[in-house]
């Protein structure tokens, strides 16, 4: 299956924030562009991710480097609940054998 691809000049125009927001959040290594000879692309399933960014520095004044933090953060705690919902799944599963 292939995946949708979305030009980032677009995505600039969609989401009203300027193309220098877009490469700054590439730099910080945010979002993982797709390069071709000519433009930059962006994967579909990183949208919710762009969304949080753009949200977080427009609507909340968080800087770049703020924001880095936020979604390591995020991740970090993602990583944490999928290894709890695994836990409780042991710990359901042993206590049917009681």
């Amino acid at each position: 299956m292939t995946k949708q691809l979305l030009k980032i000049t677009d995505i600039c125009k969609i989401y009203d924030v300027e193309n220098g927001f877009i490469n700054e959040i590439v730099e910080y290594e945010l979002i993982t562009p797709v390069k071709t000879d000519s433009d930059l692309f962006i994967e579909e399933d990183e949208l919710p991710v762009l969304e949080k960014i753009i949200n977080l520095h427009y609507d909340l004044g968080v800087n770049l480097e703020g924001i880095e933090i936020i979604m390591n953060l995020l991740d970090k705690i993602d990583i944490l609940n999928e290894e709890i919902n695994k836990l409780q799944r042991i710990v359901k599963y042993f206590e049917q054998d009681l």
